[in-house]
């Protein structure tokens, strides 16, 4: 709240109402579109290692959907991306019946495998700004790559920058989320995401508008499909318990 409040002071909230008065909703929900898209393809690759880590029986993509978005749902109100992975790797061993230690392997396999390729991504962008003599002097690494749904929402308030600076910018995020001083994706990201916009010459104002709106999308996601995961994987589990407990009657 400290670091949202001091950004906030700092670019000026008539400043920031004017530059969420002027978001092409468009391009917006394009971003937000790109964002869950994104979690669709990470909840196909955990199913994919949940079949080779943890068991041999075809676990329905719904189901790994529903453990995913429900993490998702309960981790958004904790600090640290971490604690969303601790929850996932809980709701899968739960629903699983077991395989605790394997659960847990195949969130942490999940996350390296999105380093892996937000660090490719990164260094590319690097190399890109660098050959467009553009790069500013600092040291980014990445984790995954959200670049297209970062410069979708970014354009909606009129900030075009390079694609590169959203290939370093986005994996940039996942690993300041792992510092647990950021709920809702609101705190010491922003400050980062105001930091390295700068280096762009992208006002404060804007900086701070196109990060809001970052955390807002991430929300939205949380609120509404994390919710409905949460329920729907809860109502799984009570079933699958009842016909346990009415099978054990039977003689």
């Amino acid at each position: 709240m400290a670091i949202v409040g001091w950004l906030a002071t700092r670019a000026g909230v008539d400043a920031i109402a004017q530059q969420f008065s002027r978001i092409d909703l468009p391009l917006l929900i394009a971003a937000l579109a790109l964002m869950f898209a994104d979690s669709l393809v990470k909840v196909w690759n955990w199913r994919k290692l949940i079949a080779s880590l943890v068991t041999d029986r075809n676990v329905s993509f719904v189901r790994v959907m529903s453990w995913y978005f429900a993490g998702g749902f309960l981790g958004a109100v904790l600090p640290s991306s971490a604690s969303t992975d601790v929850i996932r790797a809980y709701l899968s061993q739960r629903s699983l019946g077991g395989h605790g230690a394997a659960c847990a392997a195949s969130v942490v396999t999940l996350n390296g495998v999105g380093w892996m390729a937000g660090c490719l991504l990164g260094l590319a962008g690097i190399g890109l700004l660098a050959l467009g003599r553009s790069l500013p002097v600092v040291a980014t690494t990445g984790l995954v790559a959200q670049a297209g749904m970062y410069a979708l929402t970014a354009a909606s308030v009129g900030v075009r920058l390079p694609f590169a600076v959203w290939m370093i910018l986005a994996p940039l995020t996942r690993i300041i989320a792992l510092v647990p001083i950021s709920v809702l994706d609101f705190g010491l990201i922003q400050g980062a995401h105001v930091w390295i916009l700068a280096l762009f010459d992208v006002p404060v104002s804007q900086a701070f508008v196109i990060s809001t709106l970052f955390a807002l999308q991430g929300a939205f996601i949380h609120s509404t499909v994390g919710s409905a995961a949460f329920v729907f994987d809860g109502r799984r589990n009570l079933a699958a318990l009842a016909a346990f407990r009415l099978a054990s009657r039977v003689p």
